[in-house]
């Protein structure tokens, strides 16, 4: 039973880790909620540019938000790749990479 419980567990992070949820709001004013698979490319971003993320993107509208996403994703690239590169070669370094302040 406890087996059981543990792979349900594992299985629904799993699902969460990888799984989005956006909120649109449609022209009538209704809201929508829908999900969507989250690249796994991303997971080689670190905790502190996950945050930057969400803290430095600002905007009035949608596509003031898209632009700033949009400048911001040339420095996420750069440090994906190099985080993929690392992870390739040097895998145990990547775990403690990935929480550099």
């Amino acid at each position: 039973m406890a087996l059981e419980l543990f792979k349900f567990y594992y299985a629904d992070n799993f699902y969460l880790d990888n799984i989005g949820k956006v909120e649109i709001m449609r022209d009538d004013g209704r809201i929508i909620e829908t999900t969507f698979k989250i690249p796994t490319f991303t997971r080689h971003l670190t905790n502190k540019t996950r945050e930057k993320i969400c803290y430095t993107i600002f905007g009035v509208s949608q596509q003031e938000k898209l632009e700033a996403f949009n400048a911001l994703m040339v420095e996420f690239k750069v440090e994906m790749e190099w985080l993929r590169n690392l992870g390739e070669h040097y895998p145990t370094i990547l775990l403690f990479a990935k929480y550099w302040p």
